[in-house]
């Protein structure tokens, strides 16, 4: 069996990896967009304690020479510190999954695939909308009879447009 893997690693727009997995004796395909993120959960925590560490070494110098009040303060800087760190990782952890399967197209949006829409393959309809005006991005829509969801709203115009005609080749539109 002979699958093919290709890797886009988004430059231009920063942020974004394009996974697509396609195995044509299958009939079977999957696409998964999602963020590059350069720290994993572990490091995170170790770049944190470290901060951590810091903070806490500036605030008891300051305690030591009498300056008390900075202590709340380097406990809510810590706080804030932790909260934007998780919040980043959070974000991290969405990720948008294209299956396609035999007859079937499945969207699904979240970090757990909460959100999972399908859509019969005979009528799917892959629209590249442009913008209004020259500098607005286009919009990547997949649907049938009316309804559609959008794809790739994080990418940049060339990704989308490739990911457009991949999606196209893959459901042999």
């Amino acid at each position: 069996m002979t699958v093919a893997r290709i890797w886009f690693f988004l430059i231009q727009g920063g942020d974004l990896v394009v996974e697509s997995d396609i195995s044509p004796e299958n009939n079977r395909a999957t696409f998964v967009i999602k963020p590059n993120c350069s720290l994993t959960w572990k490091q995170a925590k170790r770049v944190f304690l470290f901060l951590t560490a810091c903070l806490v070494a500036v605030g008891m110098y300051f305690f030591q020479i009498g300056a008390w009040l900075v202590l709340p303060f380097t406990g809510l800087e810590i706080g804030l510190v932790g909260f934007a760190i998780y919040k980043q990782f959070e974000r991290a952890s969405r990720r948008q999954v294209i299956e396609i399967e035999n007859d079937m197209l499945w969207v699904s949006n979240g970090a757990k695939n909460c959100n999972r829409i399908s859509f019969p393959i005979a009528w799917l309809q892959i629209r590249l909308n442009k913008g209004p005006r020259s500098w607005y991005p286009s919009r990547l829509l997949v649907g049938s009879h009316g309804r559609f969801v959008e794809i790739g709203r994080s990418l940049i115009e060339s990704e989308r447009e490739i990911l457009a005609e991949d999606l196209r080749c893959a459901v042999g539109k």
